[in-house]
């Protein structure tokens, strides 16, 4: 709710679409100098204490955006201070709660857990968008910034109620710097993780960075109000939910790799049929495959990686994974922003989806080896 609200907003104060372009890279930009610092230091202490300090951070900044709303003294700078504040949490949040999954479940259900745990979280991405485009219509922003600061309450209850059974204390040796060292030399060679890195690069920076200027697109292309972007945004949300229904169901028997390249192949398909729409329900349908691509890809690679990844390496592999997805969002949104500013939003789609298609055929002609993936 608060990124749909959020996004909206600054178009609204702005009329910029590469405005919208600069919010996704001030929330991104911090990733690149904290996410490989936070992988080490969720190898050393605590994944669920990290995750509660995170959590308690993000939720005073959505109390600021609520207060700032509220006494009208939002500005645009604003906006980009609180999405770069933002990123910098979430380098550290990703990190930590993509490794505590192994925490909570056997390595052989990892699959079926980032499944379902992108189900619950699509789903919300799903409702959120849409209603915060009708309550932002009804009420103005602040109702949504601050359902959305009230919600922290029941994230922060339940990972105090997390009883962690797998926890290992691994007792890392050496300088920081070198920790953060051995991690990356650990994705340089392993074969999959580094194709599974480069997907993610891929993905971050031209096969998800189109949400960035839906806002643009609901007024200029559809000329609709928020309500019209927060069903674009639900849309996506649908399509992901239904992908990670459908990983969940299909734990057991899928071909992961074989999937991910297939997802792969969908998104940029998405991608031209979405630059060609002029309506929404036509809109709708390609977002919804755009959002099914999407989680397909990621959350396979996902589940892929924690399952070669050794132990004491996971929080730094997994830093090396959110850096290279997060990190690259940012660039991507900035660009689609500059392409919709200086032609127009369906160029830069259109733009998006030819480059996407030429990155994944770069990483199949390297890494062919993910291809062979069954499980």
């Amino acid at each position: 709710m608060q990124t749909t609200a959020q996004a909206y907003l600054a178009f609204e104060m702005t009329k910029s679409p590469a405005f919208l372009g600069w919010l996704a890279f001030a929330n991104g930009a911090p990733s690149w100098a904290l996410m490989l610092v936070a992988g080490a230091v969720v190898d050393r202490f605590s994944r669920r204490r990290v995750l509660i300090y995170s959590q308690v951070f993000m939720m005073i900044l959505a109390v600021i955006m609520v207060a700032l709303t509220y006494f009208q003294l939002l500005l645009p700078w604003h906006l980009l201070v609180l999405s770069a504040l933002q990123g910098a949490a979430n380098s550290f949040d990703a990190p930590a709660r993509q490794s505590l999954a192994s925490e909570l479940v056997d390595r052989k259900d990892l699959t079926n857990a980032f499944a379902l745990n992108a189900t619950l979280f699509n789903t919300g991405a799903a409702i959120g968008p849409a209603l915060a485009g009708i309550i932002y219509v009804l009420y103005g922003p602040v109702w949504c910034f601050g359902i959305n600061a009230l919600s922290f309450v029941a994230v922060l209850v339940a990972l105090f109620k997390i009883q962690s059974q797998g926890a290992v204390k691994h007792s890392l040796q050496g300088s920081l710097l070198g920790q953060m060292k051995e991690g990356v030399d650990y994705v340089k060679n392993h074969p999959i993780i580094g194709a599974l890195v480069a997907m993610a690069a891929a993905l971050s920076l031209f096969g998800v960075s189109v949400v960035t200027i839906f806002p643009a697109w609901a007024v200029e292309q559809l000329h609709g109000d928020a309500r019209v972007a927060g069903y674009l945004q639900a849309s996506r949300g649908v399509g992901a939910v239904v992908a990670a229904v459908t990983v969940a169901y299909f734990a057991s028997t899928l071909a992961r790799g074989r999937l991910i390249n297939a997802s792969a192949g969908l998104l940029p398909l998405a991608l031209l049929g979405f630059s060609l729409t002029k309506t929404l329900p036509v809109s709708v349908f390609f977002v919804a495959l755009l959002g099914v691509a999407q989680i397909m890809t990621l959350n396979l690679s996902n589940s892929i990686l924690h399952s070669e990844v050794e132990d004491r390496l996971r929080g730094r592999v997994a830093s090396i994974f959110s850096l290279t997805f997060f990190g690259l969002m940012p660039v991507g949104g900035l660009i689609i922003g500059q392409l919709a500013e200086r032609f127009s939003e369906p160029t830069a789609v259109l733009v998006s989806a030819v480059i996407f298609l030429m990155m994944t055929m770069g990483i199949y002609s390297r890494y062919g080896r993910v291809l062979k993936l069954q499980r």
